[in-house]
């Protein structure tokens, strides 16, 4: 385990602090902004921070589209959703990956604000997604954007969130899933070899889902379990990212053999020392910085095998 990483995790340990989901969700939430900025320093500076409204089913969803300095136009773009197991998180705290990434990935980020359960349930964070992103592809041209160099990304359960979109929504170019989660069932190994001691844990994950799925037969559902669907062939490129520490892990390795077995070209890269988390503590460990890296050259690499 990386040094840094279990120094954390011994001083968390120490501290005798609840887990969140034993609070009361609301204070949960605040209590995760607040950490935020403990774990993540300050994202760099953009030529341009917008936000940006649009009409969804359960009412506008909040987009805040980043524009890192001397970005060429018409540019790339990724679509990004925020992790927080469905109930937690916000623009706000991943602000600072947010501009990290535009700035690595030399294109807009436009990060969408999904309804949040409990009080919207599956499918309401998937409904979202999908009117957020048709709706930046269908103004690609009115926001300065190159229609053709469209991905979707997230992390954790915005991973969940952009594999189902890109598995809906036609000509995107690529997917960025960052320690997704991907499997409502739950059933993988590691949810049990890592299910406790390195930060996310089963009985969270649990907690989680008690909380976004309305009825419990909606984990067979590929639209709350995307790696169910039978649909792979075709879909855009991806990058898998995983972390060694994570129970979330083998889900990611295990999509990732699927998409490559049906034709999809992946990039799979674990941080074997790492836990679920990690890009956004760049406070913490050196290994967030390296991650977002790696993505960056992905994204940059991704965009130049687009032909204009």
């Amino acid at each position: 385990m990386d040094t840094d990483i279990k120094a954390f995790l011994d001083f968390s340990a120490a501290t005798g602090r609840p887990p969140s989901y034993a609070l009361p969700y609301e204070e949960a939430r605040q209590a995760v902004r607040d950490a935020s900025p403990q774990l993540c320093l300050p994202g760099p500076e953009m030529a341009s921070v917008d936000d940006l409204f649009v009409a969804g089913a359960g009412g506008d969803i909040a987009i805040r589209l980043y524009t890192p300095l001397d970005l060429v136009r018409p540019a790339p773009l990724l679509i990004f959703f925020h992790g927080g197991g469905f109930v937690y998180c916000d623009l706000d705290t991943h602000d600072a990956l947010c501009r990290s990434l535009a700035q690595s990935g030399r294109c807009n980020v436009a990060s969408v604000d999904y309804r949040l359960a409990p009080e919207y349930g599956f499918p309401a964070a998937p409904d979202d997604a999908i009117t957020a992103t048709k709706w930046l592809v269908a103004n690609a041209h009115r926001l300065e954007i190159a229609s053709h160099k469209i991905a979707v990304g997230g992390d954790s359960a915005g991973g969940n969130l952009a594999a189902g979109v890109s598995q809906v929504v036609p000509g995107l170019a690529g997917q960025l899933l960052i320690y997704p989660w991907l499997d409502m069932r739950m059933r993988h190994r590691s949810h049990y070899v890592n299910g406790s001691g390195y930060m996310l844990t089963r009985a969270a994950l649990l907690w989680f889902r008690s909380h976004y799925l309305t009825d419990l037969s909606q984990r067979n559902n590929p639209r709350a379990s995307p790696i169910l669907t039978n649909l792979l062939a075709g879909l855009p490129r991806a990058f898998i990212l995983a972390a060694g520490y994570d129970p979330l892990r083998d889900e990611a390795t295990d999509y990732a053999r699927r998409l490559s077995e049906a034709g999809v070209p992946v990039c799979y890269s674990e941080y074997a020392g790492q836990i679920h988390g990690f890009a956004m503590m760049n406070r913490i460990t050196s290994g967030a910085d390296l991650a977002v890296q790696e993505i960056g050259e992905w994204l940059v690499d991704l965009w130049e095998t687009q032909a204009d």
